[in-house]
């Protein structure tokens, strides 16, 4: 059921990334909503369902973004590593964490992005639209983290405690 659940989420955080614009002032960043769904699982999860989502999220997002296919993966996988790392250390389930998660994750995904597609000669970008495109996506992780990490807590226990499917 985990892995049918994890599919399913995949596919709707990929379809809602997909149809919210892209931060036009932002130099283009998209708004982050599959960087969430691996943040969501990074702090529920065990490593193994961690890592799968995040390297199959990651995948998508290079997809939607028209990038080379996994040139994200690495940012998703340190990020999804680093938090599941330290979760017991966290108030998983407090809005003040999903935003500060949310602007540290979104900026070390892009920056790691932006760098390793600079070394790899795919696309050089100035130096200073690559600091408008990290602090755009600082931006948009703090404001989309808490709304993302909020409905999968949800969806992942139910509103009440005495509720029970019929």
């Amino acid at each position: 059921m985990t892995a049918l659940r994890a599919a399913l989420l995949l596919i709707l955080a990929a379809w809602v990334q997909a149809a919210l614009p892209p931060v036009g002032g932002g130099g283009g960043v998209a708004i982050p909503v599959l960087l969430g769904l691996a943040l969501h699982y990074a702090l529920i999860a065990d490593a193994r369902t961690s890592q799968v989502v995040s390297v199959a999220a990651a995948l998508i997002f290079d997809a939607l973004g028209f990038l080379p296919l996994g040139i994200s993966v690495i940012g998703f996988l340190l990020v999804a590593e680093f938090w599941r790392g330290v979760r017991d250390l966290l108030f998983v389930n407090h809005a003040v964490t999903h935003v500060l998660l949310g602007a540290a994750s979104a900026a070390m995904v892009e920056g790691i992005t932006g760098l390793l597609l600079h070394v790899g000669g795919y696309r050089t970008v100035p130096p200073g639209l690559w600091a408008v495109r990290v602090t755009s996506a600082a931006l948009t992780g703090a404001l989309a983290s808490p709304v993302v990490l909020g409905v999968l807590g949800r969806v992942r226990r139910p509103a009440r405690p005495g509720w029970r499917a019929a």
